[in-house]
């Protein structure tokens, strides 16, 4: 499941794929539970939803992009106990030698094929190369975009204009156009496992339908005995209670007044052209520093 060349991938690159890591049978049972927690989602009734961009809700159906607290047991009350056991250790103590870790994180991220989707670059940890936290993604469909720099390649973004450190992410470069050799662009097999230090610049990115779990672990000084399945924080539990989870997270809010459905007609307008203002601001901007003005576009390309 995991051998010697994913360390060394990891420990080089700071990021490494791990084939297989889940069997085919507990990957469909958890893709079947998902499938069920989306279509309750796609209505917009669960307090803790993500929308990317706000396009026209056709037949009702919002362009849902990630559930938050996706385990809890009103959406579902099986799918926690499946998931908290996951057995991840293995991979963590092989990869960072870390003697104990959290999971203070989960999303359940998803994308209809009706839209194309390019995040902005970003990083989820300000101090490169974060040596205390990591991020995963746990694929339950086959699905390729996704982009990274390696941390080899990290010193370089100062070329783009981008910090090499100290910042999240920033408007100016949200949408930087890197060269190739920058990134890597992982293609991934429903069951596989993608770690990377949360330090290192990436960007979401899909052509087609996807579902994966995002999470974050955290190293943990606390002592026990033994380490066994994910080891999820309190929030994130079956049983957290929905009115504390709600003083920390405002979720999307579907509404129907006229000026929402008038700004999401202006959203889906904006999908069929390049970014005006990109293109605008490009005019002015020294070579390393344009952005790409074809993301979230119906023209948006590899």
């Amino acid at each position: 499941m995991i051998n010697s060349l994913n360390k060394s991938e990891f420990e080089n690159k700071g990021f490494t794929l791990i084939k297989n890591f889940l069997d085919k049978e507990k990957v469909k049972k958890i893709k079947e539970l998902n499938q069920d927690i989306i279509k309750k989602c796609e209505k917009g009734d669960w307090p803790f939803l993500s929308v990317y961009k706000d396009y026209p809700h056709f037949g009702g159906v919002i362009n849902l992009f990630g559930v938050n607290y996706p385990l809890h047991g009103q959406l579902d009350k099986s799918i926690y106990n499946i998931v908290s056991k996951i057995k991840i250790e293995s991979c963590i103590k092989y990869l960072l030698n870390w003697r104990n870790y959290k999971t203070t994180l989960i999303r359940l991220h998803t994308f209809n094929k009706n839209y194309n989707y390019q995040g902005a670059w970003h990083r989820d940890n300000e101090d490169f190369e974060s040596q205390d936290t990591i991020q995963s993604v746990l694929y339950l469909m086959d699905e390729s975009g996704f982009r990274i720099v390696p941390k080899f390649n990290n010193k370089k973004l100062a070329e783009y204009a981008i910090p090499v450190s100290g910042e999240e992410a920033k408007v100016d470069y949200m949408y930087r156009k890197l060269d190739k050799n920058m990134y890597e662009s992982i293609s991934a097999k429903s069951g596989d496992l993608f770690i990377f230090r949360s330090s290192l610049l990436h960007q979401g990115f899909s052509l087609d339908k996807r579902m994966h779990y995002h999470m974050r672990h955290e190293k943990s000084i606390e002592e026990i005995s033994s380490i066994s399945g994910l080891q999820f924080v309190d929030d994130y539990k079956s049983s957290a209670n929905i009115e504390h989870l709600k003083t920390i997270y405002k979720g999307y809010t579907n509404s129907n007044s006229f000026k929402d459905k008038f700004l999401r007609f202006r959203v889906f307008i904006a999908y069929f052209f390049p970014r005006i203002k990109s293109l605008i601001s490009n005019l002015f901007k020294k070579k390393n520093q344009k952005d790409y003005v074809l993301h979230n576009t119906i023209w948006q390309k590899k």
